[in-house]
């Protein structure tokens, strides 16, 4: 029974969407938890390291993600919250 795509007798309870009200702020509080987090590994830099040395880690930092978000758009991907499969 390969690929029939069944996990035996389990079967969904519930399927739920978001509206685009709640999308939003969703989308809103990401990007504020992101920024947030941001700035508290930046103030960790700067005062683990010293000024030349901080500057250096977190353009090193900067540089990995800009890549990495490059490569996904590059590519096609698509990242969101929930987990599929690539087709």
């Amino acid at each position: 029974m390969k690929g029939s795509g069944s996990i035996g007798k389990f079967s969904p309870l519930a399927t739920e969407n978001v509206g685009p009200q709640v999308g939003k702020e969703l989308r809103q509080r990401g990007f504020l938890a992101v920024i947030g987090a941001l700035l508290g590994m930046l103030v960790y830099i700067w005062i683990r390291f010293e000024l030349l040395f901080g500057i250096g880690a977190t353009m090193a930092s900067l540089h990995d993600v800009l890549i990495t978000l490059g490569l996904y758009a590059f590519m096609g991907y698509e990242f969101n919250l929930t987990r599929s499969p690539p087709s």
